[in-house]
């Protein structure tokens, strides 16, 4: 007998055809592509997290509460090296507010991995949630950031100016077995939670590669995806903790 779960959240991507990923920065992914995707997901998932609010991704809110779906708004930041950095940023944070302002957003995250990545440091990214959280205040919509688990830890000034945790945990990653898998993040979770000193947790990413190299201990296919995902989702059943599989 199968139990089937709806998920609550589903990191969603629209680069579904050949040579579309984020860095082809001339592409613009149609509506209709984004339209395909969602309608897919619908049977399956009730809520959707984004990752960029340009190139036609500033469409996916409008076009997924369309369609009935919940909406984390991402707004993606990238290095400021030079001038073309900081302008693609801003340009991110304008389209971001604007969609907030536009109805289309139950919840926002700015930056994904920024601390990991070393786009920027722990207090620009501050500035930029703040800058956020200031639009986002009067319309009771809460403001985070998504990063790895150990990099929230350890910068509690990041953490501070978020409303909730949104932590990437990913025991794949760290070469962890899958029969062991849910032991480690569930050790990684109570970290987050000591850090989080009381405000609520998303867990705003984790997964279980299909194919690719093994990774330590972690073997990615199939049959350890389905394994690693049911447990997980099993987890944030009884813990009531929402998490966002990754990805669509």
């Amino acid at each position: 007998m199968y139990i089937i779960f709806r998920l609550r959240w589903v990191n969603f991507s629209s680069y579904t055809k050949p040579g579309q990923n984020p860095n082809n920065l001339n592409l613009v992914i149609p509506d209709s592509q984004i339209i395909a995707l969602l309608d897919s997901l619908r049977p399956y998932a009730d809520g959707i997290r984004t990752f960029g609010t340009q190139h036609g991704l500033e469409n996916i809110p409008r076009l997924a509460k369309e369609r009935g779906f919940k909406v984390i708004v991402g707004i993606w930041l990238d290095f400021e090296s030079d001038s073309a950095g900081l302008a693609a940023n801003k340009a991110q944070i304008a389209n971001g507010i604007k969609i907030i302002q536009d109805g289309y957003a139950d919840s926002v995250i700015v930056g994904s991995e920024v601390l990991y990545r070393k786009n920027l440091t722990a207090t620009k990214l501050v500035q930029y949630i703040n800058q956020v959280k200031a639009v986002c205040a009067p319309l009771n919509i809460p403001v985070s950031c998504a990063d790895v688990y150990y990099y929230l830890v350890a910068n509690p000034s990041v953490i501070a100016a978020c409303d909730f945790v949104a932590p990437n945990i990913y025991p794949i990653w760290e070469g962890v077995h899958v029969d062991e898998a849910m032991k480690s993040f569930h050790a990684a979770y109570k970290l987050v939670e000591a850090a989080a000193q009381g405000k609520p947790i998303f867990v705003s990413e984790s997964g279980w590669k299909t194919g690719g190299n093994t990774i330590g201990n972690a073997v990615p296919s199939i049959a350890n995806a389905v394994q690693y995902d049911r447990a997980l989702l099993h987890w944030s059943k009884a813990t009531g903790v929402d998490v966002c599989i990754f990805e669509a």
